[in-house]
C-alpha cells in the first residue's frame, strides 16, 4: 500500500515540477504554430508562453520559435534562455551557432567563462530590484496599518501593488 502511494506521489511530483516535451498534437501548440507561419509572431508568442510558463510544456521547435520572437523584439537574454534551455536537453550545432551569434552580435557578456552559459545576471538583477520594491511596499503597508486612522484606499492600493510585484518575482525566478 505504501509503495503504491509513493509511486503515485512521485508521478504527481514529476508531472507538476518537470517540463513535458510535447510530442504530437496540442491545440495551443497548433494555434501558436499556425500564427507563427502567418508571421503573427506576437500572437504566437502568447500561445507559446502559455504552454511554457503555465502548462510547463514545450517542443524543441517551439523553443527555437520563441527564441526567434524574443530576439526580434530585442529581448536577447530571453532569446538566449530559450536556446540554452533547448541545449541542456538536446545537443544541436545550429543552436550553438545561434547562441554564439546572438551573444556576439549584441555584445552580451557570458558568465563563468563559458560562451554558452546562460546570461542570468540581468535577470538576477531585475529580481533583486523587484524584491527591494516588494520590501519597501511591505514597509509602507506596515506603517499605514500602524496609524490610528489608516487610509483604506491607500492600503488596498499598496497591497495590490505588492501582490503584482510578488507575482513578477515568482515568474522571473522560474526563468533562472
Amino acid at each position: 500500500m505504501n509503495s503504491k502511494i509513493l509511486r503515485i506521489s512521485l508521478f504527481v511530483f514529476l508531472f507538476l515540477f518537470f517540463p513535458i516535451i510535447l510530442k504530437g498534437k496540442n491545440k495551443l501548440l497548433y494555434v501558436g504554430d499556425s500564427l507563427f507561419k502567418e508571421q503573427k509572431y506576437y500572437d504566437a508568442k502568447k500561445y507559446y508562453d502559455s504552454l511554457f510558463y503555465n502548462k510547463n510544456m514545450f517542443s524543441y521547435s517551439m523553443l527555437i520559435k520563441m527564441s526567434f520572437i524574443e530576439e526580434s523584439l530585442g529581448n536577447f537574454e530571453k532569446s538566449i534562455y530559450y536556446l540554452s534551455f533547448y541545449k541542456k536537453r538536446k545537443e544541436n550545432n545550429e543552436v550553438d551557432n545561434s547562441l554564439q551569434k546572438i551573444i556576439d552580435d549584441n555584445n552580451i557578456k557570458s558568465f563563468g567563462g563559458s560562451r554558452f552559459e546562460e546570461v542570468k545576471m540581468p535577470l538576477e538583477n531585475y529580481v533583486a530590484e523587484l524584491k527591494k520594491k516588494h520590501a519597501k511596499l511591505s514597509l509602507d503597508v506596515d506603517n499605514e496599518q500602524k496609524k490610528q486612522f489608516p487610509d483604506l484606499i491607500l492600503l488596498s492600493t499598496l497591497k495590490k501593488e505588492k501582490l503584482i510585484i510578488k507575482e513578477k518575482i515568482v515568474k522571473k525566478i522560474k526563468l533562472l
